[in-house]
């Protein structure tokens, strides 16, 4: 579902092109058109789902509507402002970082998901860069974080020329080291259990002879 901040439109009036019937078409809690609408089955206005879901759970008692009338009572928004709202034109949210395209109001999503101009942190230097861009920008990137193949070392990629073949093998032999200590520390700790055990039985069966 698309992410929603608490009582801001998530789509302006602003943003609609052919904008003829607000009245009909914006819900009275965030003032924006409204989106994934539902509507009072008293007066029929439609809200934002999010906008209002919110609005009932900060409300403990009787839920009244938004829209000034008796007790909200949650409907499917009316089929005559489905097809006015699916009738609008709408410019992309990300229209200030290069996008031109306009849509209509129910290929909106779909297309802002997937819009190249939106968005995107670049895992090494923190900067923002448009979908469009991103994979090149990452490539290229010289605070990027690589990881060699052999032995498993992280470093940025403008450190990429000191990590040579050599200084690859040198901590592949740190590697093999550390496991090795590993595997004596483990096996030292079975044998003391071992012997433990062993000792315990000897125990057991010296009481038992006695």
């Amino acid at each position: 579902m698309t992410a929603f901040v608490k009582y801001q439109p998530y789509l302006p009036k602003d943003r609609v092109i052919n904008l003829t019937l607000p009245d009909l078409l914006v819900c009275t809690i965030c003032d924006g058109i409204a989106w994934l609408p539902v509507a009072c089955k008293n007066c029929e206005k439609p809200f934002c789902l999010p906008c209002i879901e919110t609005w009932k759970t900060e409300r403990e008692d009787l839920i009244t509507c938004p829209h000034n009338c008796s007790e909200f009572i949650q409907r499917a928004c009316p089929p005559a402002i489905i097809h006015i709202l699916n009738t609008l034109q709408v410019t992309c949210r990300y229209k200030t970082n290069g996008c031109a395209e306009t849509l209509s109001y129910n290929n909106l999503e779909k297309h802002e998901k997937g819009c190249g101009y939106r968005l995107m942190t670049c895992s090494g230097c923190d900067e923002k860069i448009v979908q469009k861009d991103f994979q090149e920008h990452e490539s290229e990137c010289a605070l990027v974080s690589l990881k060699c193949n052999e032995c498993t070392s992280v470093y940025q990629r403008r450190k990429q020329d000191e990590h040579t073949e050599i200084t690859c093998l040198r901590v592949q032999l740190h590697q093999l080291r550390d496991r090795m200590t590993q595997k004596e520390k483990d096996y030292n700790d079975k044998q003391h259990a071992l012997e433990s055990q062993v000792n315990d039985l000897n125990q057991i069966l010296a009481q038992i002879s006695i």
